[in-house]
């Protein structure tokens, strides 16, 4: 499995776990989740989560696409993949 990407502006901590990548805005408690883009169909399941719940689950097979979110999340933001390589988180500040 090829480590997906993940974009924040500005440069947020990150950290790795795993298949668990943890994103926490330094000195602040939220952000903007602005876009995912999958660039191929996922080969396994990717959840995006904050501290309050699961925001989105992408299933195996979702198609390539763009989803438009611009919704705020509570700290931190986690992303949970079993196996998708092609794969771009973009989150800011809010």
């Amino acid at each position: 499995m090829v480590t997906p990407t993940y974009v924040q502006f500005p440069a947020y901590p990150v950290t790795v776990t795993g298949s668990k990548v943890t994103v926490t805005p330094a000195g602040t408690y939220s952000g903007i989740l602005h876009t995912i883009v999958i660039g191929k169909a996922t080969a396994g399941v990717v959840t995006v989560a904050d501290k309050s719940g699961t925001i989105i689950a992408l299933q195996a097979s979702t198609p390539a696409q763009s989803l438009l979110f611009d919704v705020s999340y509570a700290a931190p933001l986690t992303i949970t993949t079993t196996a998708s390589e092609y794969l771009v988180v973009s989150a800011g500040p809010v």
